[in-house]
């Protein structure tokens, strides 16, 4: 199943690299919303995973607070406790995030290598057309 999420940081993200060097990222957003007028204000929480060039950059751009918005696929993922206690979360695996622009402003950079956050310069991003777009 597709979704998008939109909401606000409850942490900074935290980025870990597996034994093979790919990097990951995990966080939590939060959104409140009152199921009815005279309702009290619900919060609903998700955990979003990203991998790869995605995850080192949303790292570097994104801090706890800030609103963002995050588009891929839900999965279910299930262990098992120390206790032998079986346990089950549904969770984003992030296709592609970014600052929810409504509430913020951003500005954007583009990498000039591989993608990988932290290894190359930036530069701000200028598209370019090649003729005058409007």
């Amino acid at each position: 199943m597709r979704a998008t999420v939109t909401g606000n940081l409850v942490r900074d993200a935290e980025l870990k690299f597996t034994n093979s060097g790919k990097a990951v990222c995990n966080f939590t957003v939060a959104d409140s919303y009152k199921p009815n007028r005279d309702a009290e204000e619900q919060v609903v929480y998700m955990d979003v995973v990203m991998w790869g060039s995605l995850a080192e950059n949303f790292v570097s751009s994104l801090k706890k607070g800030q609103r963002v918005i995050c588009e891929g696929r839900v999965q279910q993922r299930n262990w098992e406790t120390d206790k032998g206690e079986k346990r089950s979360k549904y969770e984003l695996v992030a296709d592609s995030a970014g600052p929810d622009l409504r509430w913020q402003t951003a500005e954007v950079h583009h990498r000039t290598t591989n993608g990988s956050a932290g290894t190359s310069e930036s530069r701000p991003f200028r598209p370019q057309f090649d003729e005058e777009p409007f």
